[in-house]
């Protein structure tokens, strides 16, 4: 083989000590540059992956979170609905209870100012019937005054206030 070499104009010295050299070259660039810089790629590679899946994460949160929303925003609306028709209902039914009240309060001032004036009547009419079996006296009295006696006048005046009452 060494003829081979010295054919070919290699000397097997130096292509031993190239080899020794590469072997030794490819050592240290394998311990501190290549292992390094595959440590590197791998880190940023599993980072890579962790923000991917922390991402991934979060926009299943995210998903959930607005899901949430909607169903308490749904129920929000529903509850406010209920209420308002619940308020709707309270204030129809103390509109009518007022209106009611309202009435009911009216028809007893009506019958009270019936009372009153059905009072006031009989009142006016009595003092009436008193003023005219007064004037109706006074009237008699002058007009028989010197046709009857005292006795006379004083039956005729009550025979006349008796049928004016």
């Amino acid at each position: 083989m060494g003829d081979l070499f010295s054919q070919l104009g290699i000397d097997w010295k130096l292509l031993l000590a190239q080899i020794i050299n590469f072997a030794i070259l490819a050592a240290v660039l394998t311990k501190f540059l290549y292992k390094p810089i595959i440590k590197t790629l791998n880190d940023r590679k599993n980072r890579a992956a962790d923000d991917l899946a922390k991402s991934q994460e979060l926009e299943a949160k995210l998903k959930e979170a607005d899901r949430a929303k909607d169903e308490i925003m749904a129920s929000a609306r529903h509850e406010s609905e209920k209420l308002i028709k619940q308020t709707e209902k309270s204030a129809i039914e103390l509109k009518d209870r007022l209106t009611s009240e309202a009435s009911g309060e009216a028809d007893k001032i009506r019958e009270e100012a019936k009372k009153q004036i059905a009072i006031d009547r009989e009142k006016t009419m009595q003092e009436l019937k008193h003023e005219l079996g007064s004037l109706v006296a006074l009237s008699l009295e002058k007009a028989l005054g010197d046709v009857a006696d005292k006795n006379m006048q004083s039956k005729m005046v009550e025979q006349a206030m008796n049928k004016v009452n």
